[in-house]
């Protein structure tokens, strides 16, 4: 036997397309019994102790409620030790879940709940109850399936209005696949930073679990702290996490004394950090796509990065408005495919008519169905993507499209502007006025910016106005809201906005 399991799974890519996660993480627990497979201050469990304790539940579930293939049970534990043998325990009676979160309104939850159908939610004293009830059951015979629902997630769309993305067994398994182009190895351990109810935090349980590796959950009380974040990643010698841009920026201005030998980055555009002595990758992700589509390895301080090349376990193609595929440097639409594009929207046919398609450049599994994921890229000539913009925030100005990604890429470029945020707001009469809102570390002279940005783009593409902000408005996943912005108060006067903001 190997010492780590990672090297064998990367030599033997086939246990990924035959085996559900419970099967990855029974093998794992095989490997290392004593191993500890989740911890949170003082609580942990090992691979063993959390193969018994799903073990426990599965058979709860199944004798109490008859929960079994087809049902969808509501997850409530939180950030606990608990959590991963609820979901382990789910799965294992062929069922799927949804997350139930408390930051999250109470009608929120309900309707998600309702909308699957759920007749079980299990939180802390359902599952203390399972556990004191099945103190020694037997050895749970694995129900769960590879073509089977494992989990529902509801995000936000460009509306705001939540969509229940349907992630099948296959869709996990073939994400984790790819741990080793990022790289994770079994021996690491791994901070899982992101909330419960993003694809990361799927993400980083089920591929830590698969390879071996220790998950420590950073508590909820410093999740916003950055200096109690890097003591808790040294105390705990963390060395691989996920944060979001804004937060690793911050943490690699203190990071003195780490253990990290990895730092994923993502969720949004990623800016000017600094090499260090650990790797840091830079990821493109969706849920659609249970988790990493792209990555790519930062190395020096950029003002934007490229996404970088696709993961293995999926297949990309740009493609122009009429369908056709992008020359290299031209932008379109990414349309992705393969065995981690999930299962379409919960009960919302015409989303899934405008998202999924049959794929019109291969027809063989799994590569026969493409998302279109909305996503403005262009291919670079070494080979890896740089992202653009939305499809959905392009905009018309005087008859030109206008991609807002590309103007914040260039102000970005202009001295001690660190975020920048380009957004367009239609005045009384129809007209249609772009802005330019960033945040800098010193006061920004406007006619030095325009005159910056008139050497680099069309003049139809500059900001009609500039303002700048200590903060911008996020969404409730940490990403900038672009639609969150208000307009000015002399939005339809067109003197003042000469005045106050050109």
């Amino acid at each position: 036997m190997q010492k780590l399991l990672s090297d064998y799974l990367s030599a033997h890519k086939e246990d990924f397309v035959t085996h559900t996660i419970v099967g990855l993480f029974r093998q794992a627990a095989r490997w290392y019994p004593d191993k500890d497979a989740i911890r949170l201050g003082d609580a942990k469990m090992t691979f063993s102790m959390l193969d018994r304790r799903s073990d426990q539940l599965a058979h709860y579930l199944t004798d109490h409620d008859r929960i079994g293939p087809g049902d969808i049970v509501a997850v409530a534990t939180g950030r606990s030790v608990a959590t991963p043998a609820v979901v382990l325990g789910i799965w294992k009676t062929g069922a799927a879940y949804i997350t139930i979160d408390s930051c999250c309104p109470e009608s929120h939850n309900r309707s998600c709940m309702q909308s699957v159908h759920s007749r079980v939610c299990i939180d802390r004293r359902y599952y203390d109850a399972a556990v004191a009830v099945c103190d020694r059951p037997p050895a749970f015979q694995d129900r769960s399936r590879l073509d089977q629902l494992a989990l529902v997630l509801f995000t936000s769309g460009s509306t705001g209005d939540p969509k229940g993305v349907r992630i099948l067994h296959s869709n996990i398994a073939a994400s984790v696949s790819n741990f080793d182009c990022l790289p994770l190895r079994s021996d690491d351990t791994f901070a899982s930073f992101a909330s419960l109810l993003f694809i990361a935090s799927v993400y980083d349980f089920c591929s830590s679990l698969s390879l071996g590796c220790t998950v420590q959950i950073v508590p909820a009380s410093i999740r916003k702290n950055i200096r109690e974040l890097a003591a808790f990643y040294i105390q705990n010698r963390i060395t691989a996490t996920f944060l979001p841009p804004h937060m690793a920026a911050k943490y690699i201005e203190v990071d003195g004394g780490t253990t990290l030998r990895l730092l994923l980055v993502g969720s949004e555009m990623t800016r000017h950090l600094e090499k260090r002595p650990y790797r840091i990758v830079n990821i493109y992700a969706s849920t659609e796509a249970c988790a990493v589509i792209s990555h790519y390895q930062i190395q020096d301080s950029r003002p934007v990065y490229p996404i970088g090349k696709l993961v293995p376990a999926l297949k990309g193609y740009i493609v122009t408005d009429d369908g056709k595929p992008a020359p290299t440097g031209q932008s379109g639409e990414l349309w992705i495919s393969g065995a981690q594009v999930c299962n379409g929207y919960l009960n919302l046919p015409e989303a899934n008519r405008t998202h999924f398609a049959p794929n019109p450049f291969e027809a063989k599994p799994p590569f026969q169905r493409v998302f279109k994921t909305s996503d403005i890229v262009r291919m670079l000539p070494d080979g890896n993507m740089e992202y653009v913009c939305r499809k959905d925030d392009m905009f018309k100005i005087r008859g030109f499209r206008v991609e807002p990604g590309g103007v914040e890429n260039y102000m970005l470029e202009f001295s001690h502007i660190t975020e920048a945020c380009v957004t367009c707001f239609t005045d009384a009469g129809g007209t249609n006025i772009l802005f330019g809102y960033f945040i800098a570390d010193t006061k920004i002279d406007h006619q030095a910016l325009r005159a910056f940005l008139l050497e680099r783009i069309p003049g139809y593409a500059i900001p009609t106005g500039f303002i700048q902000a200590d903060e911008f408005p996020r969404k409730q996943n940490g990403k900038v809201d672009r639609h969150g912005f208000c307009p000015p108060p002399e939005l339809n006067d067109h003197k003042k906005l000469a005045t106050l903001y050109y």
